[in-house]
């Protein structure tokens, strides 16, 4: 909702500004420009945009609050925005914080000793979410100079199956409990999963072999 609304109230308040009031325009233009030719790119790097892009959409306020129209596109704001501000914050990709608070409450039980998280970097939050003393591997993205480095990450996502076999053979012997990945993944690691045994436990209740949570798989092995 928030990025819909100031944007559309940036770019016509750049419209609306005396031209002599374009030089923080420039900049910001400037700055994407700069930007642009950095190969590892995240939306967090145009946010200092944001208080000099506000400039802009001050004069735009300015203009509609002394329109007669200013209402209607306050309600129009409004009704547009919401359903997807609800459906984006409550619905939409919610499965990595759902997956948390799933193996949070399996912790609690005393199901999992150790999570291998096969998935992008920051994917979940992680350890704001789950409080317990149990180790969490996640694949590693550190950038570096060294010539020719591949983050961990890539390697593993350019073969799964191989980057499993050999961590797990010839550098980390344990055995993680559970396998947290998303949909695209699954059959990419399935090898791995029937050959260590990975399937159906039965403790007290009956347990699934896969734990699908909006597109986020769980897998947990009978070694328990």
């Amino acid at each position: 909702m928030q990025d819909w609304a100031l944007q559309t109230f940036h770019i016509s308040g750049v419209l609306y500004a005396p031209s002599k009031k374009l030089l923080l325009f420039a900049v910001m233009c400037l700055y994407v420009f700069i930007h642009s030719f950095i190969s590892h790119k995240e939306f967090r790097f145009l946010a200092p945009l944001l208080p000099l892009s506000s400039v802009y959409a001050g004069y735009f306020c300015s203009k509609i609050a002394a329109a007669k129209w200013q209402l209607a596109v306050f309600v129009g704001l409004v009704v547009i925005n919401a359903p997807v501000a609800l459906y984006t914050s409550v619905v939409h990709q919610r499965g990595t914080l759902d997956v948390m608070r799933y193996l949070d409450g399996e912790a609690q039980l005393g199901y999992v000793k150790s999570v291998l998280f096969l998935m992008p970097c920051h994917s979940t939050p992680v350890y704001s979410h789950f409080h317990h003393n149990i180790s969490l591997r996640l694949l590693d993205c550190s950038p570096s100079l060294e010539p020719g480095y591949v983050p961990e990450d890539d390697q593993f996502f350019s073969n799964p199956a191989k980057w499993l076999g050999e961590r797990y053979t010839a550098v980390e012997k344990q055995l993680p409990s559970h396998l947290v990945m998303f949909d695209p993944v699954v059959q990419d690691v399935m090898p791995f999963i029937d050959q260590h045994n990975y399937s159906q436990r039965q403790e007290n209740r009956e347990r699934s072999r896969t734990i699908s949570i909006r597109n986020v798989h769980i897998m947990y092995t009978s070694s328990l």
